[in-house]
This record gives structure tokens, sequence and C-alpha cells, in this order.
């Protein structure tokens, strides 16, 4: 069912992303438009009651995915595990989500145990700012050192990959902060808008899933950190709340570290999927889609005259 359903939504995403887009800019919108709004979004929510009930059950397994996808993905990886001279699969992975930079840079290392620079990807969304995630509901990426503890093959987000979130450092100062309800359900997955996790689109996602997956879960590990501390332009305002931020990026600093200072150039060996920013809305083929079709254009229009005059 889930996977039926992202191939529906794969259509009304763009729609959906048309509508969160005028979201921010409301308190500047003419009365007329909020009521194109509030149609767009009534039209979505009708379209999604819909298609749930007439989703039929079906389950896809992590061997499923793996036989659809893997021989592509693999073809797309080999040339650059080559140029490092490393054999694929490796014998581990190393993921590094950089906050600033919107960078997902890939390590790998062999039987030597040396560390080496792969390539990186575009990050498509990392919601938030710098700074650890606290609790449930901040839109915050954590921040860390993470396991990567399984695969899902039937992501609504095409494929994603799970973290360990909360770790055991981030129970450890939730209980001297006397925090609660810090969250979870932290992942790595594709499309392109994410809240709280971290979005590099449908390609890049294949990718990863099939690496983490050919490499071994228990083999593999994602740094997610709100600068690269190897690169010299790392010295800029960072957080200094809670107390306990230092040493948690005194720790991210050591991981990196243990990586080698290559991968630190931002356009090195950069891997950029088309899809890691929306396709245009498809034409629509149901009564719905006509109709919201229509309602978005509209707001569209109302919303530059509104640019327009202002």
């Amino acid at each position: 069912m889930v996977q039926y359903l992202h191939d529906k939504f794969i259509n009304l995403s763009c729609y959906t992303d048309i509508f969160l887009a005028y979201e921010t800019s409301s308190a500047n919108l003419p009365s007329h438009t909020l009521v194109i709004k509030l149609l767009v979004f009534l039209v979505l929510f009708a379209q999604f009651l819909f298609l749930v009930g007439a989703a039929p059950a079906a389950v896809i397994t992590v061997a499923d995915r793996m036989d659809q996808i893997a021989p592509m993905v693999r073809e797309r990886l080999r040339p650059w595990f080559v140029r490092q001279r490393i054999k694929y699969p490796p014998s581990r992975v190393a993921l590094v989500a950089v906050k600033d930079e919107q960078r997902l840079k890939v390590y790998a290392s062999d039987h030597t145990g040396d560390w080496r620079f792969v390539m990186q990807y575009k990050i498509a969304k990392l919601s938030g700012k710098s700074g650890p995630k606290l609790r449930a509901g901040d839109n915050q990426v954590p921040e860390g050192v993470y396991d990567i503890t399984a695969l899902n093959p039937q992501s609504k987000f095409w494929l994603s990959l799970a973290l360990n979130y909360p770790n055991a450092f981030d129970r450890q100062q939730a209980k001297r902060d006397k925090r609660s309800n810090l969250g979870g359900d932290i992942m790595i997955h594709g499309w392109w808008f994410s809240t709280g996790c971290v979005a590099v689109g449908n390609t890049a996602a294949e990718d990863l899933f099939v690496l983490v997956k050919d490499t071994g879960v228990d083999d593999a590990k994602i740094v997610i950190t709100p600068t690269d501390f190897r690169s010299e332009s790392s010295a800029k305002q960072l957080p200094s709340k809670p107390e306990w931020v230092t040493e948690l990026y005194k720790d991210i600093k050591e991981e990196l570290n243990a990586l080698g200072s290559d991968g630190l150039t931002t356009e090195s060996k950069l891997i950029a999927y088309s899809d890691i920013a929306p396709p245009p809305p498809p034409e629509p083929t149901t009564i719905f889609g006509k109709i919201l079709r229509a309602l978005s254009e509209a707001a569209i229009t109302s919303s530059t005259e509104t640019n327009v005059s202002n």
C-alpha cells in the first residue's frame, strides 16, 4: 500500500510544494489568494482519502528492491570506487552530512583499513539550522555520530536509511538536561523535501541504499555535522548552547579527522542528480488533478501580481 501511495503522490507532491511555498508568505497575500490556498489544500486532502481507500495491499522487501535497482546502481557506483582503487563493495562505509555545505560525502575503506573519499552528493533538503536536535517536533536534524540501523525499501520517500537517533550520547545529555520526548525516526531518504531528516533525491537514495546493503548495515555509519571541522573556513559562529555542545563537536571533529583531509573541496567529485529538485507538475488526468491545476495556476497568478505590485 505504501508503494502504491508513493507512486500516486509523485503527482500530488508537485502541487503540495506549490501550496507550501505560499504558506511562508500568507500574511502578505490578499484574502482571495488565501481562499485559493484553502481550496488547494482541501482538494489535496480529498484525493489523499480517495487514494487511501483505493490502495491495494502490497509488501516489498529489501531483497525485492535490490533485485529491482541494484544492477543499475552498481554500474553507477563502481567507477567511483575504481578511481580510488577500492574494491566494490568496500569493507566499511562512512557518510558525512555537512549542514552548511548541504553536502553528503561518502568515504570507504578496504581491507587495509584506510579511509578514502569516494564521492559526494548534493543534499536536496535538510531542515533546521546548526545545532543538535533536542526534542520531538523541533524540526532539527540531529548532530553526532550515528549507526545505520535499517533499510526501508518501502519508504513514503521512495527509499530510506534509518539512524539510531537518539544514541547513547543524546540520551545521556537529555537526562542531564532533564529533557524527555527526544523524537526519533531520523532517516536519510529520497525525494526533495523533508522535516527533520536528510533528503537527497531518489537517485542518490538508491545509490546509498545499495551501497550500505552491499557493504553491510553493521559496517556503515553517518556523521552529521554543522560544518566540516577539517576546513579552515569552519571557524564560523556555531551554537554555544547547550553547554555540552562543545563536547559533541569535539567528538565529531575527531571522527572527521580519522577519515582524512580529502573531500574538503565543496565541488570535488560532486554528483548532482536532477531529481534533487521537484519536477514540473504533470498534466492532470483526473478531475481532481484538473481542478488542482486550475487552482494552482490561479494562486501563482495572484501571488505574482501581488509581488509585482509590492
